[in-house]
């Protein structure tokens, strides 16, 4: 929701989601993000997620 974008509540979020998965023994994540959603891409990337390119039909 364009709305709620640049606020600050998706880092919040993303640095929550990432502190759960730490406490509970994770050591990384995957993401999955439709190659068209350029706003969540460019979000995942200033929030440290790196690109690997890889792809999945559906």
């Amino acid at each position: 929701m364009p709305e709620f974008w640049r606020k600050g509540m998706g880092g919040r979020l993303s640095d929550a989601a990432r502190q759960l998965l730490h406490t509970a023994g994770y050591s990384f994540a995957t993401l999955w993000v439709l190659s068209e959603n350029h706003h969540a891409r460019a979000f995942y990337d200033r929030n440290g997620f790196t690109q690997d390119d890889s792809s999945k039909l559906i």
